[in-house]
């Protein structure tokens, strides 16, 4: 199974997600992850953190988020790797299309685009494979 795959099944189980209601949102522990925010009919948001508990106390996209939508919850996990993070949230913004993300596009092969302020692609943030999971380097357009 290559590495796409293995990330793709990671992240599509949202049955194997940590849930919370909106209201308990200060339940969320200091730890990396990506998080779902969903209504009873729709996704409203996805994002990746270094950590789930300050990340839901200070984004302005999510700010009275519980007033504006009641009942929803939270589906996230625990995801350590930056890189396997970033993955993460673009694979679920592509996939479920949240109400409240900006627009992403599609990241190439083993890199992660970086996009501008208007959302056009600038940059692809490529992988090491042969140094460590979290070395990076940059490819500009």
């Amino acid at each position: 199974m290559d590495q796409n795959n293995t990330l793709e099944y990671l992240f599509s189980d949202l049955d194997s997600y940590n849930q919370l209601d909106i209201e308990d949102k200060g339940k969320l522990p200091k730890k990396p992850g990506v998080y779902v925010l969903f209504t009873a009919k729709q996704c409203l948001y996805v994002g990746q953190t270094n950590n789930l508990k300050s990340r839901w106390s200070s984004h302005s996209q999510l700010t009275g988020v519980e007033c504006r939508y009641p009942n929803s919850k939270i589906f996230w996990r625990e995801v350590k790797e930056d890189f396997t993070r970033r993955w993460g949230e673009w694979f679920l913004t592509s996939k479920l299309n949240p109400l409240l993300n900006k627009r992403w596009v599609a990241p190439p092969v083993n890199g992660i685009w970086l996009v501008t302020p208007d959302g056009e692609p600038h940059a692809v943030l490529y992988r090491h494979q042969e140094k460590l999971p979290d070395e990076y380097y940059l490819e500009f357009s």
